[in-house]
């Protein structure tokens, strides 16, 4: 295999301005010694398929702007390893850190690095983080790094870049910052950033759109800033800019209190000197949307006319992000609007009572272990689940006192548990997660080794085991059930532990499951202003 050459727009392509600086020919000289260095390795032989000429490059630079981060301090990489650290006592998942050395060039940071961009790049196969191929590539770029720690040159442009500039009041600059980090970064380059890029160039290639494709990426950015969880720790963009920004403490604070983003449709009612006032459909809430964030507020003149909008609180004022424009008045819109589970969601946070929620969840918890025997999770034949789940509805209702779900087929829904001992058939599950309530799943019941799972397979478990651990739409609740039911029967277990990834196994769902790895309540508060 060829040794191939990096050129400085294949270095550019990877840092945050288009701009050449002096020290961009020193990283790129240090990039290509990268790169010869790996080819005496069995790496790009081992995975060449995974490793093109382009992936090649990539990595290389990728690696090399790991040693810049840490020579300018720009602290994307010391941000991650205490936030790991603040998370599970331990800079790093995997390899063995007691010879540690923060804020400095470490085998074992090169060697996650290389193992977290191989199963970013691609998604299609997990690649062990023990793997011998990765610990060799590893070893051999820490003899080049070393060589250079000493005589680095610090770039300035990034030492400060990804901070929040002069003026944090302003959402719009603390936001920039929380754009840079996620869109314009290397260690977010295989993640966040290429989220956004599939995302673009999907809208892109799509014929039909109904709205003008500068307010559809525009939005798109921000939705994505906003709700897109990284792979790395499954944290949100407001939360690393927290850690980037951690010395300014009151920063600090503020990113981590930043809302959720409203996307909603409102009736504009009205405007004082420096507020504009927004009522939204669905929930009936008042917005008042501080006029630093939208300089056409005098063309606001007509009364309940209907605007589609973004709103995002930061130091107390809701300001506006994202995109606005016009919707045409129609009651039956507003009527459809008003009946809207999701529009009613979107604005559920801020009726955010926990308390009241735990309450719900426990009474809904007891409720559903007397309808289903005792169990919290309950076995059955894949066609039986929707009749399952209907079944317990009403007899949670009747229980209430408020009588059975609508039934269109008029059908007995009454359960029979003699159906569950004749399985055939694709089979599924129903469980109730004390955090978020009833879930359902199909395909995985042989990751559950329980004596109350007719249909356990120890030749599948692996292979199911493995599918839940990485299905976004499994919670993560129902994985550590799993986990806690199988860790000394399934087979599974016995080979994460073998290799050390069984005690980083929660950072492998964060990985994994990025935002689905948050368990949220299934339900929402509505009927509060």
């Amino acid at each position: 295999m060829p040794i191939t050459k990096i050129y400085i727009k294949d270095w550019l392509e990877i840092k945050p301005y288009d701009t050449i600086h002096q020290e961009d020919h020193y990283y790129l000289h240090l990039s290509n010694k990268v790169m010869e260095a790996l080819h005496k390795g069995d790496l790009f032989k081992e995975y060449e398929k995974l490793f093109t000429s382009k992936v090649r490059i990539k990595l290389c630079c990728f690696l090399t702007s790991y040693l810049e981060d840490l020579v300018s301090g720009s602290e994307l990489w010391n941000s991650f390893v205490r936030k790991h650290t603040k998370l599970y006592d331990k800079p790093l998942p995997f390899y063995v850190t007691e010879d540690y050395a923060e804020e400095e060039i470490n085998n074992e940071d090169i060697c996650f690095l290389i193992w977290y961009f191989m199963n970013t790049i691609q998604e299609e196969q997990f690649i062990i983080p023990g793997n011998e191929v990765i610990l060799e590539a590893g070893t051999l770029v820490m003899d080049i790094f070393e060589e250079a720690w000493e005589y680095a040159p610090e770039n300035d442009k990034l030492k400060d870049f990804y901070a929040v500039e002069e003026g944090a009041s302003n959402y719009y600059k603390s936001r920039l910052s929380i754009d840079k980090i996620l869109f314009r970064s290397w260690l977010f380059s295989t993640d966040t950033k290429k989220i956004l890029e599939d995302s673009v160039e999907t809208l892109l290639n799509e014929s039909e759109i109904d709205s003008p494709r500068h307010i559809i990426l525009n939005e798109t950015r921000d939705f994505i800033l906003h709700t897109s969880y990284t792979r790395l720790l499954s944290l949100k963009g407001n939360e690393w800019a927290a850690e980037v920004n951690g010395k300014r403490l009151d920063l600090r604070h503020e990113f981590n209190n930043i809302s959720l983003k409203i996307l909603g449709n409102f009736f504009y009612k009205s405007q004082d000197e420096y507020d504009i006032f927004f009522e939204h459909i669905a929930s009936g809430k008042l917005f008042k949307m501080t006029k630093k964030s939208y300089d056409h507020a005098k063309e606001l003149v007509v009364v309940d006319k209907i605007f589609s909008l973004g709103l995002v609180k930061w130091l107390g004022e809701w300001w506006f992000s994202g995109t606005i424009y016009e919707l045409p008045y129609n009651e039956n819109f507003i009527k459809k609007e008003r009946k809207s589970i999701d529009a009613l969601r979107a604005v559920a946070f801020l009726d955010d009572d926990t308390e009241f929620m735990k309450e719900t969840l426990i009474e809904h918890r007891k409720l559903f272990l007397e309808y289903s025997n005792g169990q919290e999770i309950v076995f059955m034949p894949f066609d039986h689940i929707e009749k399952f789940v209907k079944g317990y509805m009403n007899f949670f209702n009747k229980k209430l006192g408020k009588g059975d779900v609508p039934n269109e087929d008029s059908e007995d829904i009454s359960w029979d548990w003699n159906e569950i001992n004749n399985p055939s058939g694709d089979t599924g599950l129903v469980y109730f997660n004390p955090e978020s309530g009833v879930e359902m799943a199909h395909g995985f019941n042989s990751a559950f080794a329980v004596d109350h799972n007719p249909y356990y397979d120890e030749e599948r478990s692996t292979e199911h085991l493995m599918q839940m651990l990485i299905d976004k739409s499994i919670s993560t609740g129902l994985c550590y059930y799993a986990i806690e039911q199988g860790k000394n029967k399934l087979p599974l277990f016995k080979i994460l532990g073998s290799k050390g990834i069984l005690t980083d196994i929660d950072f492998l769902l964060r990985f994994w499951k990025r935002d689905a790895y948050h368990t949220r309540p299934s339900f929402a508060l509505v009927g509060k202003k």
